[in-house]
């Protein structure tokens, strides 16, 4: 790889934007320790992994996409875009992008064979969404039978 490309990685990866994958994380980790009063280094590690390779990921399709559709042109303000600059090829940018997606997908893999898949989610278009907050609540809660409710603030909710 040539100094040139990994340049143009680097810009494509756009770097002050992956705070947004580390920051939550960050918090999602203290709070697991505070609640739980442990900390799994290695899970924390494929979290964050995760999270960043899905915000390069999400950079790289960008570069590429709004290059095609034309909307990084001269005028725009901002860093350069590699796509739309030149500096690479498209199908570059978007096999890079996939990469980085699958870099996520493994970290996703290590963490549910760790924890599996406890994932609760509704449906807005749902027949038996109640169509409050409180009642999808009351659904959860129902469904999961957690060992504790604890509201610390309003509209501060702890499922435990």
């Amino acid at each position: 790889m040539t100094a040139s490309t990994l340049k143009a990685c680097v810009l494509a990866a756009r770097p002050k934007t992956l705070p947004a994958a580390v920051v939550p994380v960050w918090a999602g980790c203290v709070l697991a320790w505070k609640l739980s009063g442990s900390f799994d280094f290695l899970l924390a590690l494929c979290t964050l992994g995760g999270a960043v390779a899905i915000q390069i990921a999400t950079n790289f399709f960008n570069d590429a996409i709004d290059a095609r559709k034309g909307a990084d042109t001269e005028r725009r303000l901002g860093p350069t875009r590699v796509t739309a600059s030149g500096m690479m090829q498209p199908q570059t940018v978007m096999r890079l992008a996939t990469l980085f997606l699958g870099v996520a997908v493994l970290c996703g893999v290590a963490l549910y064979q760790a924890r599996g898949w406890p994932i609760l989610y509704s449906k807005l278009d749902d027949a038996d969404n109640t169509g409050t907050l409180a009642g999808e609540l009351n659904k959860a809660i129902a469904k999961v039978q957690p060992q504790q409710l604890v509201m610390t603030a309003p509209g501060d909710w702890r499922v435990l």
